[in-house]
C-alpha cells in the first residue's frame, strides 16, 4: 500500500527552486556537482554530494558536513514541513522527436524483504552499497527516492493521479526539454483513494535498489540500537525508519517476479507511463525519520 507522509520541502517563498534543486547525485560527474554547489549556498549536492577536503577525518568529513548543514537548513526555516500527504509529479518531455507524459507519486512504502509484495528489478538480488548507508545514518533520512511500478491494470490509479494534477500544482520546473508539476495532496478523502486504489498491489523497484537494500540495513541498525538501550521496539511501521520514500509509476500490466518491465517511453497518449528517465531531482521532496 502507498502510504502518505510528512515530507520537507524547499520554502519557494525564500528560494528559486531552480537554483538548488539537482540532479540524482549518482548521475552528476564532478564538473557538474562544482557548478551546482557554487551556484547557490543551499543547494541540494551540499548535503548529497559535498566536498572532499584533504584534512578529511572522523571528526571532520562529508557526511559530518552534510549533516551538520542539514541541521543548520532546518533551524533557519529553509523548509517546509507538511502535514501527511502525498505529491504528485507530472513530467512531460522530449525524446527522440516524441513527446511523451507520465504522472506518478512520492509516497512512502513499508520496507520489506524482497516479496512478492516488494520485488527487485535486478537478478540476482542487490547488494549494500555502503556508502549510501553511511549517509543514510548521518542525515537520518532520504534525499532521492526509490522509483518503482505498481501494478495497475485497470488504470484506475492512473486516472486517480490524473484527476488529482487537474489543479493549480505547487511547482512548475521548466528544463531543457522537459517540464515538471508538483501538486501537495493533502485532503484526507484523497490520501484514503490513494492508499484504497493501491492496497494489495505488488511493487517492482525500477531505481534505487541499493538505497533499498541500505534503508533495510539502517532499519534493522535503528531497531537494533533500541534494544541495546533495554528498549523493547515498537511494532514494525511504528518508527519513521520501517518506511521508504518512493516515486511511484503506475503500470497497466501484472507487475509479476517473471515479465521484463517496460524500460523504454511511450508516445502521448500512453497507457503504460514510462518507467525509466528522465527521473525526478534531487530535492524536491525530503523524508527525515526525525
Amino acid at each position: 500500500m502507498l502510504l502518505p507522509f510528512c515530507g520537507w520541502r524547499y520554502d519557494p517563498g525564500r528560494i528559486d527552486l531552480r537554483e538548488v534543486l539537482a540532479p540524482p547525485a549518482r548521475t552528476l560527474d564532478e564538473n557538474l556537482r562544482r557548478e551546482l554547489y557554487r551556484r547557490h549556498t543551499k543547494s541540494i549536492v551540499r548535503l548529497t554530494g559535498n566536498r572532499f577536503f584533504d584534512s578529511d577525518g572522523r571528526q571532520d568529513n562529508v557526511l559530518t558536513r552534510a549533516a551538520s548543514t542539514l541541521d543548520c537548513w532546518r533551524s533557519e526555516g529553509t523548509f517546509l514541513r507538511d502535514r501527511p500527504a502525498f505529491y504528485l509529479l507530472r513530467q512531460e518531455f522530449m525524446a527522440g522527436g516524441e513527446s511523451y507524459s507520465r504522472v506518478g507519486v512520492f509516497c512512502r512504502i513499508l520496507l520489506k524483504e524482497w516479496s512478492e509484495a516488494v520485488i527487485p528489478h535486478e537478478i540476482p538480488e542487490p547488494t549494500l552499497d555502503v556508502e549510501i548507508l553511511q549517509r543514510l545514518r548521518a542525515l537520518r533520512g532520504q534525499i532521492e527516492p526509490v522509483r518503482a511500478v505498481i501494478a495497475d491494470e485497470k488504470q484506475a490509479l492512473e486516472k486517480c493521479l490524473d484527476t488529482m494534477a487537474g489543479y493549480q500544482p505547487l511547482l512548475k520546473l521548466e528544463l531543457e526539454n522537459r517540464v515538471d508539476w508538483l501538486w501537495v495532496v493533502d485532503h484526507h478523502e484523497q490520501c484514503l483513494e490513494l492508499q484504497s486504489l493501491s492496497a494489495g498491489k505488488v511493487l517492482r523497484v525500477v531505481g534505487g535498489h541499493d538505497l533499498y537494500v541500505a534503508a533495510l540495513v539502517y532499519r534493522n541498525e535503528v531497531r537494533q540500537a533500541l534494544k541495546n538501550a533495554g528498549q523493547t521496539p515498537p511494532a514494525l511501521g511504528m518508527l519513521e525508519s520501517d518506511y521508504l520514500m518512493a516515486l511511484i509509476w503506475p503500470y497497466t500490466l501484472p507487475v509479476t517476479g517473471k515479465e521484463a518491465v517496460v524500460d523504454r517511453p511511450s508516445p502521448v497518449p500512453s497507457p503504460v507511463p514510462p518507467v525509466m528517465p528522465p527521473v525526478s531531482w534531487d530535492g524536491m521532496v525530503l523524508h527525515l525519520f526525525w
